[in-house]
C-alpha cells in the first residue's frame, strides 16, 4: 500500500465500498488509511504522478480526500512517498513536493467516491538527503519560563544524528532523554549542545516513521475519534487539518501524542497517559478571560503554532496569546504575540498544560542534501 506521508494510498480500488475497504483502513493501523492506482510521467516539473478513486464508505472517503486535498494546500514539504511493502514503488521511493493535486467527488451529490491525480516534484530520497530539524532560538518573556531551553524532539528510530551549521560545519549529536507518545518514542536534543548558536539537527529516518509522532491538527468533526470497520477492528475518523485556511467541522484538536489541546467555544487539554494508553483531562480554569477566537497560525509537523485571542471580562478589554505544540515536548509553550503584551491571566489559565522552558527552537523540519555533510 503506497503512502505519501501520513495519506495511504490502496494499491487497487472497486466499484463498491465492502468489508474488504474496512480492512484495509484497520490495518494500517490508527495512522489512517486510503488509496489508489499508480502511473509514472516524467516532465520538466513532475516526476511522479498518482491518479485514481478513494472508495471507503462516505466518512472515511471525505475523510481521506479532504487530507489529501489540504496535504496539497500545506506548507508541508519533502513528503515521504513509500510503500511500506517495498513492492510497488522501487526506485520512485523518495521525498516529494505536491506540484498540484486535483481531487473532486466521482459523481455529482455524492461523497463515499473521490477521485483524483496528484503530481509530485521530486526533492530527495534517503540516499542523497538526511532529514533535518533546524532552529532559530528566542527566549520566552513569560514568568513560566524558569527552565532550561526547550528540547528538539524527533523520532526515537532516528540513526546517525549529527549537528549541522554551515559555518562550523558537522558534530556528534546525542539525546538527552527519550519519551513515550501515543504512537512511538520520541528522542530529545538539546541544541545548546552544539557549537552553533542555531544548529541543524541532521539524522536517517525510515520513511515509515516519518510521522507518527509529530504533532498534528485534527479536526474532530464533533464526533468520537475511532469507529468500527466492517472488518471487527477502528479506524480514526479525524481528519488531519495540514494547512492553517481548514474549514472545521468542530473543534480543531492539537496533538503531539503527549498532550492535547482542543479549541472550540473553549480551550481544554489532556494528557496521554503511557500506563493506561488513555487521554486523561487537564483542568484548566480560565478565569476573567474567555475565549473569543483562535487561528492557526503555522502548520508543520515540528511544531503548530496558535493564536488565541480572550476577552478579558473586568474591563471588556481584548487579550491575545501565542501557544506552540511541539514535536516530544510535554507542555505546550506560551509565547507573548509579536505585537502584543502577554497577559498574566493566560500564564495563570494555562498554566497547567505549560512548559518551564526558558527558549524556544522555534523548530522547522526539512532536508539536508548529504553533500553538504561533512
Amino acid at each position: 500500500m503506497t503512502r505519501l506521508y501520513l495519506t495511504p494510498l490502496p494499491e487497487q480500488t472497486t466499484d463498491t465500498a465492502s468489508g474488504q475497504t474496512g480492512s484495509q483502513v484497520q490495518q494500517a493501523g490508527l495512522l489512517d488509511t486510503g488509496g489508489t492506482s499508480v502511473e509514472n510521467i516524467a516532465t520538466e516539473n513532475v516526476d511522479f504522478r498518482k491518479q485514481g478513486r478513494i472508495q471507503l464508505g462516505p466518512t472515511l472517503s471525505r475523510k481521506v480526500a479532504d487530507e489529501l486535498d489540504s496535504l496539497s494546500e500545506s506548507a508541508y514539504t519533502s513528503l515521504p512517498l513509500f510503500d511500506p511493502s517495498g513492492s510497488s514503488l522501487g526506485r520512485k521511493a523518495g521525498y516529494y513536493e505536491v506540484a498540484r493535486a486535483d481531487v473532486t467527488p466521482a459523481q455529482e451529490a455524492r461523497d463515499d467516491v473521490y477521485q483524483y491525480d496528484v503530481q509530485l516534484t521530486k526533492a530527495g530520497t534517503r540516499e542523497d538527503s538526511r532529514r533535518a530539524v533546524s532552529t532559530n532560538p528566542e527566549a520566552i518573556a513569560t514568568n513560566l519560563a524558569t527552565g532550561s531551553p526547550a528540547p528538539i524532539g524527533v523520532p526515537a528510530e532516528a540513526s546517525n544524528p549529527r549537528w549541522y551549521d554551515e559555518d562550523t560545519g558537522t558534530e556528534d549529536a546525542t539525546p538527552t532523554g527519550t519519551v513515550t507518545a501515543e504512537y512511538g518514542d520520541v528522542e530529545l536534543y538539546d541544541y545548546t549542545d552544539a557549537t552553533a548558536d542555531a544548529p541543524e539537527l541532521v539524522y536517517d529516518l525510515p520513511f515509515e516513521r516519518d510521522g507518527p509522532t509529530d504533532v498534528r491538527v485534527y479536526d474532530d468533526r464533533d464526533m468520537a475519534k475511532f469507529t468500527d470497520t466492517a472488518s471487527g477492528g477502528q479506524a480514526n475518523v479525524w481528519p488531519h487539518a495540514f494547512h492553517t485556511g481548514w474549514q472545521f467541522d468542530g473543534d480543531a484538536v492539537i496533538d503531539n501524542g503527549r498532550i492535547r489541546v482542543r479549541l472550540g467555544d473553549d480551550v481544554t487539554a489532556e494528557e496521554y497517559n503511557t500506563g493506561t494508553d488513555a487521554w486523561d483531562s487537564v483542568a484548566l480554569t480560565s478565569g476573567d478571560l474567555s475565549l473569543q477566537a483562535w487561528s492557526l497560525e503555522r502548520v508543520g509537523p515540528g511544531a503548530v503554532r496558535v493564536r488565541l485571542v480572550a476577552t478579558d471580562t473586568t474591563d471588556d478589554s481584548t487579550r491575545t496569546a501565542s501557544v506552540r505544540v511541539q514535536r516530544g515536548l510535554g507542555g505546550v509553550l506560551l509565547r507573548q504575540p509579536r505585537d502584543d503584551t502577554l497577559s498574566p491571566k493566560f500564564e495563570s489559565w494555562l498554566e497547567p498544560i505549560a512548559s518551564d522552558a526558558s527558549d524556544d527552537p522555534q523548530p522547522e523540519q526539512t532536508l539536508r542534501d548529504r553533500g553538504d555533510l561533512s
